[in-house]
């Protein structure tokens, strides 16, 4: 099982949806709206699950390091309503999603980073 995670920060002028392996032991803990701990390059990023695939067509995934949120920050409609928002007004995808997720995450964010 594979989930698509979003950044939770923009890495330039990338605004990609990446995939990473759930491993077993995560497997029920993992839906969309999780908040992950992701291998990212050299360092350990904070991502959201945007979807979950069967397959990936990628080659060389990574598995999610740690689930970091106790429960989902938003539901499948938020992320359509956001995948929405951000075709219609030109934005970052993680831009418009940060629209619909509860405020006040961004300070969670730094502090789970270092987990």
């Amino acid at each position: 099982m594979y989930a698509q995670v979003i950044l939770s920060k923009s890495v330039g002028r990338i605004d990609q949806i990446f995939d990473y392996a759930i491993p077993e032991e995560l497997s029920d803990q993992i839906k969309v709206g999780s908040q992950v701990l992701i291998p990212f390059g050299k360092r350990k990023e904070i991502g959201y699950v945007i979807g979950r695939l069967e397959q990936s067509n990628v080659k060389g995934v990574k598995d999610i390091i740690a689930v970091t949120s106790e429960y989902p920050l938003f539901s499948s409609k938020q992320v359509e309503l956001a995948k929405w928002m951000a075709d219609r007004y030109f934005s970052f995808f993680i831009s418009a999603l940060r629209l619909v997720m509860p405020p006040g995450l961004k300070q969670s964010e730094v502090k789970k980073r270092g987990h």
